[in-house]
């Protein structure tokens, strides 16, 4: 489980924590090089996230990036210049079967749909994964990659920094602790842009 930390903890820091937390399991990892580094696989580095996914797991002095992939030419073209040695890969498909045993883990940052397809592909592979989120479309979905993933014996993290932060874990805690007593309502807060408009359209949920 990752320690807590101040409730405003940046994506990089996170990435950087999800990094160590393969890192630190050698006895799970294949690919490791001379220097005893994670061989990392980059899936989607286009836009902010995907871009600064990369940087991260790039700059993290225990993970290197040996192989990027993207459908979208020029983001491909773009990071395949501040890593020069990789090798790339248009089908996220094509790079989980040739890569084989030159790697270790895989970021899945790509489209909302495709994370739950191509996680469960890496992760049956026997690659760590660290997905973005949603993880997956439904319970259906958890609960097959949980599986596969306690089969496989990898690590995986969900990119879920805001939810990591010391007030929200606070607040799982003191629910799984029983500590405020039994739950019987709960009222969720957004500022953020289409929150309020989505709650006037659907209205609240049934009782």
């Amino acid at each position: 489980m990752l320690k807590m930390t101040a409730l405003n903890q940046t994506r990089r820091s996170f990435i950087k924590t999800g990094a160590a937390a393969l890192a630190a399991a050698p006895a799970i990892t294949r690919a490791v090089d001379t220097n005893g580094r994670i061989q990392h696989a980059c899936i989607g580095v286009g836009g902010m996230m995907g871009y600064n996914d990369f940087k991260n797991f790039k700059s993290h002095a225990k993970t290197k990036v040996v192989a990027i992939c993207d459908v979208d030419r020029n983001y491909l073209d773009r990071v395949a210049k501040e890593v020069p040695e990789a090798r790339t890969y248009t089908d996220w498909r094509e790079l989980i079967e040739k890569e084989g045993d030159k790697i270790d883990s895989v970021n899945v940052t790509v489209p909302d749909h495709m994370h739950f397809p191509i996680a469960i592909a890496a992760v049956r592979a026997g690659k760590h994964v660290y997905c973005q989120k949603p993880l997956c479309h439904d319970v259906a979905e958890v609960r097959a990659l949980t599986e596969a993933t306690r089969k496989a014996g990898v690590k995986t993290q969900l990119g879920t920094q805001a939810a990591s932060g010391f007030g929200d874990r606070m607040g799982v805690h003191y629910v799984k602790q029983g500590l405020i007593g039994k739950v019987k309502h709960v009222y969720l807060c957004s500022n953020r842009p289409g929150a309020i408009e989505s709650y006037r359209l659907i209205g609240p949920r049934p009782r």
